[in-house]
């Protein structure tokens, strides 16, 4: 439970398919091929960061979807108390974004 003390060891975890198919989608967005570019090189940088780079309260899951979602053009906030609650963040992003539906 390291992570509980502050920054961890990271890595990028590809889902199966498999997963996939059983997931709850909140939104989906249709991206362009510079969008497309911006989020792999994303990805590219939190999969390469040295040292160590997770971390609950800065660095977590919710912070790197974030990112994708201000490079697709969403409004992101981090409040405090969702931080460790992905469903409700995502939930919360939404009703930021009423585009989404």
């Amino acid at each position: 439970m390291a992570v509980l003390n502050g920054p961890v060891e990271h890595m990028i975890l590809v889902e199966e398919e498999k997963w996939l198919r059983k997931t709850n989608r909140h939104f989906t967005l249709s991206m362009t091929d510079e969008q497309y570019r911006k989020v792999s090189a994303l990805v590219e940088a939190w999969r390469n960061a040295p040292g160590k780079y997770y971390d609950l309260e800065t660095r977590n899951c919710i912070h790197f979807v974030g990112e994708i979602a201000k490079i697709m053009g969403l409004k992101v906030n981090y409040p405090d108390k969702l931080l460790r609650k992905p469903k409700s963040w995502l939930n919360y992003i939404t009703t930021l974004n009423p585009q989404l539906g």
